[in-house]
């Protein structure tokens, strides 16, 4: 891991560790030291290496539409509403605010729609956030780092970027 901060990549790849790690645990205790019945143990570990691979291959892909792999539609379908620089000083009362940084769920859906036949216009993240990042994340004290290639996900916490003006404290 660098710094503080996981990369994506690095989280799909620790969690395609940790599923191997539990896999190899579930084949062990198929024979155990001990004369023991483990089967409830055995197909716990293999359930929860199955849930861990799901969340791996989901990051692996959140990774791929964070570095600009995967086209986004620029709105939300269900509702026409922007997201990223789009969606600053927008207004959405029934959803709590503008998607400015939208969550994983709303990248899926973002990439979903951009695949559907009539889907409209597309963008990428870099493309949507990288506008967004020096004035909007600032106002909305998030913390947004930059990476050679590509680019890191913005997370909800307070804290200046390096080289912004710090934002007063809420």
């Amino acid at each position: 891991m660098a710094g503080r901060h996981i990369t994506l990549d690095e989280l799909a790849t620790e969690l395609s560790a940790i599923e191997l790690r539990l896999r190899q645990l579930a084949r062990a205790a198929e024979v155990p030291a001990s004369p023991v019945e483990l089967a409830d143990v055995i197909d716990s570990l293999r359930s929860t290496a199955s849930t861990v691979r799901e969340t791996g291959d989901r990051m692996g892909l959140h990774a791929r539409i964070v570095d600009g792999d995967v086209p986004l539609a620029t709105r939300f379908r269900d509702s026409d509403d922007p997201w990223g620089l789009a969606a600053h000083g927008t207004d959405r009362p029934g959803y709590g605010g503008p998607v400015i940084v939208p969550t994983v769920w709303q990248l899926l859906k973002l990439a979903q729609d951009a695949k559907r036949p009539g889907g409209g216009e597309t963008t990428t993240y870099p493309e949507a956030m990288d506008h967004a990042f020096g004035h909007v994340h600032a106002k909305a004290g998030l913390v947004y780092d930059e990476k050679p290639v590509g680019c890191r996900a913005a997370v909800g916490r307070p804290g200046p970027h390096p080289g912004l003006p710090a934002h007063p404290q809420r």
